[in-house]
């Protein structure tokens, strides 16, 4: 079972054990060495502690040439962009005994393992910045210094979408597939399996959900999953469609039926941000994903107008920043204090809202230091309802409460 939290040794420590055990055994060794020593050769006296020392050698270059490009992880080790170990977990071993949170991991692909530490932490709500490319593109980097001079050409694909924060900094290997896609769909399958009798028929238990989602304790529990489009909206939409077929065939993601106005919940809930492709999304018969409807247009008094019943049609959540909900003035009072009963009230009204409309909701843009600021915040947010708290240190939050 991959360890959790800070349960996992850093590399330091896990180095230092190293140092130790040798250390430990050059030690055993010299004892035997002074109770026994008709039993040792003079050069067997030599050969262990050159041994041990070389040893020593060894793991201090391996530390000091790759740490530097290298980190060591709860759930994986990754040499730069590229990972070279592949995680094979189930649900069982990630997050069993773990507690869900309305947490929501904002930029999660900046985490020490994409997805993975999430998971383990009880986050439901995962987002990450997409790039699509129809034409392909390449990406040249040099780098120069008073000897010699070199040339890296990246390339990308317009058969798949890449995650990161900006263009310069994309790297072909960190997909939306490798990131996000095939670990949900394996972990899917693993709590998802076929069960049949001897006489293969199917089998069902009451009590048991129809499908299991990704949470071992609370199979009912969906994952919010956001992809914030980078690129034109409606090409990203159409190369990411192909890429969500699997799932739809299997029945994982959260559907809307617009003919019979049935939203059928699954293991998964995609909610599309950023550059929204909302004509293509508004003519699809039955939706797959979701766009993010703006918290800033759900309040009291605009309650019960037509355009909000068709925006929360097309949605699940509704987020906001916590600028354009405050107002600049009173935005910049609540970046060195906790909020003020107006303001908490300001906040509740769009809340409250957009729950009538069966929405969820998320404020994003909040203070991000000092932390006594930024954690009471969040529990006045949490007070008040807001079912997505917004973090980029889901460790420290799912810590603080």
């Amino acid at each position: 079972m991959p360890p959790q939290g800070n349960k996992l040794e850093s590399s330091n420590q896990y180095i230092r054990n190293i140092f130790l055990k040798i250390s430990t055994n050059s030690g055993n060794y010299k004892e035997i060495k002074s109770t026994s020593q008709h039993h040792t050769t003079p050069s067997r006296k030599k050969t262990l502690p050159i041994v041990a020392s070389v040893l020593l050698l060894l793991v201090s270059f391996f530390t000091f040439a790759i740490l530097g490009n290298m980190s060591l992880s709860p759930w994986g080790i990754h040499y730069g962009n590229n990972t070279l170990v592949t995680p094979n977990y189930t649900v069982e071993s990630l997050t069993r005994d773990v507690q869900v949170k309305n947490i929501h991991s904002h930029n999660d692909y900046w985490r020490s393992e994409p997805f993975f530490e999430a998971l383990t932490f009880g986050v439901i709500s995962i987002e990450a910045d997409v790039w699509h490319f129809p034409s392909g593109l390449e990406i040249e980097t040099y780098t120069e210094s008073t000897n010699s001079s070199s040339k890296d050409i990246k390339s990308f694909s317009n058969e798949e979408i890449y995650v990161g924060h900006s263009s310069v900094y994309l790297q072909p290997k960190r997909t939306l597939n490798n990131l996000y896609l095939d670990p949900i769909y394996n972990l899917l399958k693993d709590s998802n399996p076929k069960l049949t009798y001897e006489n293969h028929s199917s089998a069902s238990f009451q009590g048991e959900p129809p499908l299991h989602g990704v949470f071992y304790d609370f199979p009912d529990q969906t994952l919010y999953l956001w992809f914030d489009i980078k690129t034109a909206s409606n090409d990203t939409y159409n190369g990411l469609k192909p890429l969500l077929k699997r799932f739809i065939d299997n029945n994982w993601l959260t559907s809307y039926d617009t003919s019979t106005k049935k939203l059928s919940p699954g293991p998964v809930t995609i909610t599309l941000t950023g550059n929204l492709p909302t004509e293509l999304v508004s003519s699809e018969e039955i939706r797959y994903v979701f766009l993010d409807a703006p918290l800033l247009n759900f309040n009291s008094t605009s309650n019960g107008k037509a355009d909000l019943n068709s925006t929360a049609l097309l949605s699940q959540v509704a987020s906001g920043s916590l600028q354009s909900i405050l107002g600049d003035e009173s935005y910049k009072e609540a970046l060195r204090s906790d909020f003020s009963p107006d303001q908490l009230a300001k906040i509740k009204d769009h809340v409250d809202t957009a729950h009538k409309y069966n929405l969820k909701t998320r404020i994003w843009g909040g203070v991000t230091w000092p932390n006594y600021v930024k954690l009471a915040q969040n529990k006045g947010y949490y007070s008040i309802g807001v079912d997505l708290l917004n973090t980029d240190d889901i460790a420290q939050f799912a810590n603080s409460f």
